[in-house]
């Protein structure tokens, strides 16, 4: 059996999808809203980021597996994996009910960058010349609280965590 690619290429695929699609989708989002809530391209991370910086970010890790297990077997000798994918939306805004509405926008961004743009609903991982589109859902978003940002008294900072589904198949 070929080494299992579980999530570490799937995150990386995620993260480079994220950043080949993320500035057309704020623009679009953008275009839509004459207000005071305009959301910039952020700044994306794999697994997090040791010191929070100020401004939109967003960092794609794994979310774990979901409740009832992870593998189902599928052939003979392949196996069907399925975790979860936690993209995390964080920015800083000085105003409480502006910051709500940009997060709002950038986890809409990240869900349409992820499941609309090409491959549609899925993401290309390549190991060793080969490439398979593991399927990819949105499944839930969490809100995070929000609070002072690190490095000011005037800022306040929040998050979004936006959770996929996605499901692999190892050959």
């Amino acid at each position: 059996m070929a080494s299992l690619q579980l999530e570490e290429y799937v995150i990386a695929a995620a993260k480079a999808k994220l950043e080949a699609g993320l500035a057309a989708r704020v623009a679009a989002i953008n275009a839509e809203h004459a207000d005071d809530a305009q959301i910039t391209t952020p700044t994306v991370y794999e697994y997090g980021v040791s010191l929070e910086p100020s401004g939109p970010l967003v960092i794609v890790t794994d979310g774990g597996t979901p409740e009832g297990g992870t593998f189902t077997e599928e052939g003979a000798h392949s196996l069907v994996y399925e975790f979860q994918l936690v993209v995390t939306v964080k920015d800083d805004d000085a105003d409480r009910d502006r910051l709500g509405r940009k997060l709002l926008r950038y986890e809409r961004a990240v869900i349409e960058t992820l499941w609309d743009d090409d491959p549609k609903e899925a993401l290309t991982v390549t190991v060793a010349g080969n490439t398979n589109l593991p399927y990819i859902k949105p499944f839930r978003v969490v809100a995070g609280p929000t609070f002072n940002a690190q490095d000011s008294t005037s800022l306040l900072s929040s998050f979004r965590l936006v959770v996929f589904t996605v499901t692999k198949r190892e050959l």
